[in-house]
Protein backbone atom coordinates (compact mmCIF):
# COMPACT_ATOMS: atom_id res chain seq x y z
CA UNK A 1 0.00 0.00 0.00
CA UNK A 2 1.91 3.56 -1.16
CA UNK A 3 0.03 5.19 1.95
CA UNK A 4 2.26 3.40 4.19
CA UNK A 5 5.23 5.48 3.51
CA UNK A 6 3.72 8.75 4.18
CA UNK A 7 2.20 7.06 7.31
CA UNK A 8 5.37 6.41 8.71
CA UNK A 9 7.17 9.52 7.77
CA UNK A 10 4.38 11.04 9.48
CA UNK A 11 4.89 8.87 12.61
CA UNK A 12 8.50 9.10 12.97
CA UNK A 13 8.12 13.28 12.87
CA UNK A 14 5.77 12.77 15.39
CA UNK A 15 7.99 10.85 17.29
CA UNK A 16 10.98 13.06 16.55
CA UNK A 17 9.02 15.99 17.50
CA UNK A 18 8.27 14.55 20.85
CA UNK A 19 11.27 13.31 21.94
CA UNK A 20 13.75 16.69 20.80
CA UNK A 21 11.53 19.15 21.86
CA UNK A 22 11.09 20.36 25.12
CA UNK A 23 7.24 21.16 25.78
CA UNK A 24 5.68 24.49 25.02
CA UNK A 25 3.95 26.48 21.77
CA UNK A 26 6.89 25.48 19.49
CA UNK A 27 6.55 21.56 19.96
CA UNK A 28 2.75 22.18 20.08
CA UNK A 29 3.23 24.22 16.72
CA UNK A 30 4.98 21.62 14.64
CA UNK A 31 2.42 19.10 16.35
CA UNK A 32 -0.31 21.11 14.61
CA UNK A 33 1.22 21.55 11.22
CA UNK A 34 2.02 17.71 11.51
CA UNK A 35 -1.47 17.50 12.07
CA UNK A 36 -2.45 19.85 9.13
CA UNK A 37 -0.48 18.09 6.65
CA UNK A 38 -2.37 14.62 7.65
CA UNK A 39 -5.71 16.38 7.32
CA UNK A 40 -4.77 17.53 3.47
CA UNK A 41 -3.58 13.95 2.67
CA UNK A 42 -6.78 12.44 4.18
CA UNK A 43 -8.62 14.89 2.35
CA UNK A 44 -6.77 14.49 -1.30
CA UNK A 45 -5.80 11.16 -1.12
CA UNK A 46 -8.68 9.00 0.84
CA UNK A 47 -6.07 6.63 2.24
CA UNK A 48 -8.82 4.55 3.15
CA UNK A 49 -11.20 2.07 0.62
CA UNK A 50 -14.45 3.02 2.81
CA UNK A 51 -15.91 6.27 2.29
CA UNK A 52 -17.33 6.50 5.80
CA UNK A 53 -13.67 5.54 7.03
CA UNK A 54 -12.50 8.31 5.53
CA UNK A 55 -15.12 10.86 6.42
CA UNK A 56 -14.81 9.45 10.07
CA UNK A 57 -10.49 9.91 9.98
CA UNK A 58 -10.83 13.82 8.49
CA UNK A 59 -13.86 14.72 11.44
CA UNK A 60 -12.02 13.02 14.58
CA UNK A 61 -8.63 14.76 13.21
CA UNK A 62 -10.16 17.90 12.63
CA UNK A 63 -11.40 17.89 16.15
CA UNK A 64 -7.49 16.92 17.29
CA UNK A 65 -6.36 20.27 15.30
CA UNK A 66 -8.78 22.60 16.46
CA UNK A 67 -7.84 21.45 20.29
CA UNK A 68 -4.11 21.60 19.59
CA UNK A 69 -4.91 24.95 18.12
CA UNK A 70 -6.37 26.05 21.33
CA UNK A 71 -3.41 24.72 23.49
CA UNK A 72 -1.16 26.81 21.42
CA UNK A 73 -3.22 29.99 21.94
CA UNK A 74 -3.05 28.98 25.41
CA UNK A 75 0.13 28.13 25.83
CA UNK A 76 1.43 30.62 23.65
CA UNK A 77 0.50 33.32 26.39
CA UNK A 78 -2.80 34.65 24.47
CA UNK A 79 -4.67 36.27 27.65
CA UNK A 80 -8.49 35.43 27.42
CA UNK A 81 -11.02 34.70 29.91
CA UNK A 82 -11.83 31.18 27.55
CA UNK A 83 -8.12 30.37 28.84
CA UNK A 84 -9.35 30.54 33.03
CA UNK A 85 -9.56 26.67 33.97
CA UNK A 86 -13.06 26.00 34.39
CA UNK A 87 -13.86 28.17 31.17
CA UNK A 88 -10.75 26.12 29.34
CA UNK A 89 -11.61 22.88 30.48
CA UNK A 90 -15.73 23.60 29.25
CA UNK A 91 -14.08 25.07 25.83
CA UNK A 92 -12.13 21.46 25.50
CA UNK A 93 -15.29 19.56 26.37
CA UNK A 94 -17.41 21.53 23.44
CA UNK A 95 -15.01 21.12 21.23
CA UNK A 96 -14.55 17.37 21.61
CA UNK A 97 -17.76 16.71 22.09
CA UNK A 98 -18.73 18.23 18.69
CA UNK A 99 -16.25 16.34 17.54
CA UNK A 100 -17.88 13.06 18.34
CA UNK A 101 -21.72 14.14 18.32
CA UNK A 102 -20.45 14.46 14.22
CA UNK A 103 -18.54 11.19 14.36
CA UNK A 104 -21.42 9.57 15.81
CA UNK A 105 -23.81 11.44 13.15
CA UNK A 106 -21.85 9.61 10.70
CA UNK A 107 -21.74 6.09 12.35
CA UNK A 108 -25.97 6.68 12.83
CA UNK A 109 -26.14 7.91 8.91
CA UNK A 110 -24.04 3.92 7.88
CA UNK A 111 -26.30 2.50 9.97
CA UNK A 112 -29.39 4.12 9.07
CA UNK A 113 -28.56 3.53 5.19
CA UNK A 114 -27.52 -0.21 5.91
CA UNK A 115 -24.28 0.77 4.13
CA UNK A 116 -21.54 -2.28 5.38
CA UNK A 117 -18.75 -1.46 6.56
CA UNK A 118 -17.02 -4.85 7.15
CA UNK A 119 -16.82 -6.88 4.30
CA UNK A 120 -17.59 -10.79 4.39
CA UNK A 121 -16.32 -13.32 1.67
CA UNK A 122 -19.53 -12.73 -0.70
CA UNK A 123 -18.47 -8.79 -0.42
CA UNK A 124 -15.04 -9.26 -1.06
CA UNK A 125 -15.61 -11.84 -4.67
CA UNK A 126 -18.77 -9.23 -5.58
CA UNK A 127 -15.88 -7.16 -5.58
CA UNK A 128 -12.90 -8.61 -7.57
CA UNK A 129 -15.25 -9.46 -10.29
CA UNK A 130 -13.50 -8.79 -13.07
CA UNK A 131 -10.09 -8.56 -11.37
CA UNK A 132 -9.72 -11.78 -11.10
CA UNK A 133 -6.61 -12.61 -13.64
CA UNK A 134 -5.20 -9.25 -12.07
CA UNK A 135 -4.93 -10.88 -8.56
CA UNK A 136 -3.34 -14.31 -10.65
CA UNK A 137 -0.48 -12.26 -12.24
CA UNK A 138 0.15 -10.59 -8.92
CA UNK A 139 0.35 -13.59 -6.99
CA UNK A 140 2.45 -15.27 -9.97
CA UNK A 141 5.12 -12.10 -9.71
CA UNK A 142 5.13 -12.02 -6.07
CA UNK A 143 6.57 -15.61 -6.11
CA UNK A 144 8.51 -14.86 -8.78
CA UNK A 145 10.44 -11.81 -6.64
CA UNK A 146 10.58 -14.35 -3.60
CA UNK A 147 12.52 -16.76 -5.81
CA UNK A 148 14.86 -14.22 -7.36
CA UNK A 149 15.92 -12.38 -3.91
CA UNK A 150 16.42 -15.79 -2.52
CA UNK A 151 18.91 -17.11 -5.85
CA UNK A 152 20.41 -13.52 -6.12
CA UNK A 153 20.86 -13.40 -9.65
CA UNK A 154 18.76 -12.83 -12.74
CA UNK A 155 19.90 -15.55 -15.62
CA UNK A 156 18.03 -15.24 -18.95
CA UNK A 157 14.53 -17.41 -18.09
CA UNK A 158 14.50 -15.20 -15.39
CA UNK A 159 14.69 -11.96 -17.72
CA UNK A 160 12.20 -13.57 -20.03
CA UNK A 161 9.42 -14.50 -17.28
CA UNK A 162 10.32 -11.05 -15.82
CA UNK A 163 9.45 -9.19 -18.87
CA UNK A 164 6.22 -11.39 -19.46
CA UNK A 165 4.85 -10.57 -16.15
CA UNK A 166 5.74 -6.87 -16.60
CA UNK A 167 3.84 -6.77 -19.66
CA UNK A 168 1.05 -8.67 -18.08
CA UNK A 169 0.50 -6.52 -14.90
CA UNK A 170 0.74 -3.79 -17.51
CA UNK A 171 -2.03 -4.80 -19.30
CA UNK A 172 -3.85 -5.32 -16.57
CA UNK A 173 -3.02 -1.53 -14.61
CA UNK A 174 -4.36 -0.08 -18.29
CA UNK A 175 -7.59 -2.68 -18.56
CA UNK A 176 -8.41 -1.34 -14.55
CA UNK A 177 -7.03 2.12 -13.69
CA UNK A 178 -10.50 4.12 -14.73
CA UNK A 179 -12.59 1.38 -11.81
CA UNK A 180 -10.24 1.92 -8.79
CA UNK A 181 -10.44 -1.61 -8.04
CA UNK A 182 -9.42 -3.36 -4.58
CA UNK A 183 -6.80 -4.88 -6.24
CA UNK A 184 -4.68 -1.56 -8.07
CA UNK A 185 -2.78 -0.56 -4.66
CA UNK A 186 -1.22 -4.25 -5.26
CA UNK A 187 -0.79 -3.91 -8.74
CA UNK A 188 1.07 -0.54 -8.41
CA UNK A 189 3.45 -1.82 -5.52
CA UNK A 190 4.21 -4.95 -7.98
CA UNK A 191 4.29 -2.91 -10.79
CA UNK A 192 7.27 -1.12 -9.28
Amino acid sequence: MYHRAFFNLLFLSFALVHAILDPGPAKLGLVLALMVAFELYIGFSRPYRCTYSNMLAFILNSTLIVTTFVLVMRSGGMKSALFVDNYFYGLLTLINGFGWFLALVVALFVVSVKARWPLDKEGVQKAIVGQELAIIYIKKARKFRKRVVKAKRIGPTEAVELDQLQIWLQEQFNSLRDHQPLCMDALLEVID
